[in-house]
């Protein structure tokens, strides 16, 4: 939030003087990687690897452990996605406009536009299998696999709304997300 307040300053009548632009850049660029982080199975998301911009956007970094792989997973399981108290907090809390309506809204629509591509997105997936990636060289069909269900064909938009809602509250109260970002940090000074 103070980086927030520090690159994208509002006025007193904006939310915790934050500009909406601000807020709406960062709740908007969470929820798409919140969905695509979580299809791709994207791993390693300790919050050395995430970065806001100063235009309120979140960024991700460092994809190199993909399709359900991550280090972590040994230790303990890795939440759907990573979002964290502070974050929500900076949309204003979970009942706060910003978190309902841009956050959650746009996760809820990305999601569903995904699902709705789903075979186009099989189907490119597939097609790198051959192609080098390192994340593909071993177990490339459970890796797939489990992109393809956590695309949750079996349910129509309305379920598949309800489910990713399910999501994000796992993501928001994961109980081992201490104890991961503690196992990152450990690594880091060992290194």
């Amino acid at each position: 939030m103070d980086y927030l307040k520090k690159h994208c300053p509002g006025d007193d009548s904006e939310v915790a003087g934050v500009s909406q632009e601000g807020l709406e850049a960062f709740a908007s660029s969470m929820a798409g990687y919140a969905v695509l982080t979580y299809i791709l199975a994207v791993g390693d998301r300790h919050l050395g690897n995430l970065l806001v911009l100063p235009n309120g956007r979140m960024c991700h970094i460092d994809f190199g452990f993909v399709f359900g792989d991550d280090p972590k997973k040994k230790f303990v399981n890795p939440p759907p996605f990573r979002i964290t108290k502070g974050m929500v907090d900076a949309m204003g809390g979970q009942k706060g406009d910003t978190f309902q309506q841009v956050f959650c809204r746009r996760a809820f629509g990305a999601y569903k536009e995904l699902r709705h591509n789903a075979v186009l997105v099989m189907s490119l997936l597939r097609l790198m299998k051959d192609s080098g990636i390192e994340a593909l060289e071993e177990n490339r069909e459970a890796k797939l696999q489990t992109v393809e269900d956590r695309f949750r064909l079996d349910l129509n938009d309305e379920d598949a709304e309800a489910f990713m809602a399910g999501v994000i509250q796992e993501s928001m109260t994961h109980v081992g997300i201490q104890v991961l970002e503690g196992f990152h940090n450990i690594a880091r000074i060992l290194r």
